[in-house]
């Protein structure tokens, strides 16, 4: 019978995964360079954008060839095409990018990532986000168009682009979203988030069990009893009442607002369509070749476009809450004791939704 040494195994198992590393190097490798070659391929796509006058369409090619192969080349020109588009905010910050990259590299032209970042921190437009309330009891996370905005930075002037923008913020159940239109004239807004104020939970009576009176009149506690009975007996109907018109208030506020968004963001997004149209029919040509008032049209459309996509969330956030306020009405079963009351938001009437198990 023939035997094998035990270093034979482990021969065998070394070789298999050198096999294996050396193919994943190879696999990095060409992954590698098919991003490099993808990445040229926009780079170059991006300077003919350009040349025909399609800025918005070479920012586009710019950002997604940095993403796959970034440099200090094509971050300059990002920013470039950035700040002709209006994107002051997103020109600064690329700027400040290849500035970084250069210098890790040593590269001569940080100075000129520098200088161009520094020439834009004038015409910056700001948002700052303001949190009031007391702290809630789940993490509150609050995002900027998307990205997270770190603790650190509530309260602080945050660079961002004219136009249309969304903040949203939650903690738990609770969230709320805000919009903010910032114009390129304006220097800054503010927009503010209102935390909700905890319920206070009731403490029991500290004593002897109901009934039993520990003190030297006993009439006294009868009474006392009695009239906590009687107040009990007619709270719920009052509290049921006022609650059920609190909703109803909330419900038409919110399907209201809901009509408003999803109307505003139709109205743009046809404006939007009508625009890229004209631009089309004249301005702009069949190889999207575009004069000074084509490419005018088009970035009319991608701000009319922002707003109608803004304007839909808005709505459908406003409907979706405006349908859990009907479901919540008085009738309605609620086996873990949801409940929606109004409160004051950054901009108009929110709901709070609480629960109890």
């Amino acid at each position: 019978m023939m035997t094998h040494s035990p270093w034979t195994f482990v021969s065998a198992t070394l070789f298999v995964a050198m096999l294996g590393e050396g193919t994943a190097r190879a696999d990095n490798k060409g992954q590698a360079a098919s991003d490099a070659a993808r990445a040229d391929e926009l780079f170059k796509a991006a300077k003919d954008d350009l040349k025909r006058g399609l800025a918005a369409d070479a920012c586009a090619n710019f950002a997604e060839s940095k993403r796959l192969a970034p440099g200090v080349g094509v971050a300059l020109y990002l920013g470039d095409c950035y700040q002709r588009v209006g994107r002051t905010a997103s020109a600064w910050a690329t700027f400040h990018e290849a500035e970084a990259l250069a210098r890790e590299k040593k590269d001569k032209r940080a100075e000129l990532a520098h200088q161009r970042a520094q020439a834009l921190e004038a015409k910056l437009n700001h948002l700052t986000i303001q949190v009031i309330g007391p702290a809630p009891a789940a993490p509150l996370e609050v995002n900027l168009d998307g990205r997270h905005v770190a603790q650190e930075d509530w309260g602080g002037a945050i660079p961002v682009d004219p136009g249309e923008h969304v903040v949203t913020a939650q903690a738990g159940a609770w969230s709320r979203t805000y919009g903010a239109s910032i114009d390129a004239k304006s220097a800054s807004t503010t927009v503010t988030i209102n935390l909700p104020t905890p319920e206070a939970n009731p403490t029991p009576p500290v004593g002897s069990p109901a009934g039993v009176a520990t003190s030297s009149s006993s009439a006294e506690a009868h009474g006392t009893l009695a009239s906590r009975t009687e107040a009990e007996s007619s709270g719920p109907a009052r509290s049921t009442e006022n609650s059920g018109a609190a909703r109803l208030w909330l419900t038409v506020g919110l399907g209201t607002a809901a009509v408003a968004g999803l109307g505003l963001g139709t109205v743009y997004g046809i404006m939007a369509t009508s625009h890229r149209n004209q631009s089309n029919d004249g301005p702009c040509n069949a190889a999207d070749y575009c004069s000074g008032a084509g490419l005018s049209l088009r970035q009319q459309a991608l701000s009319e476009a922002t707003i109608s996509t803004v304007a839909f969330i808005v709505g459908l956030a406003a409907g979706a809450g405006a349908v859990a306020a009907y479901a919540l009405a008085p009738g309605s079963s609620s086996p873990t004791g949801l409940t929606v009351s109004p409160s004051p938001v950054g901009g108009g009437t929110g709901a709070i939704l609480r629960s109890s198990f």
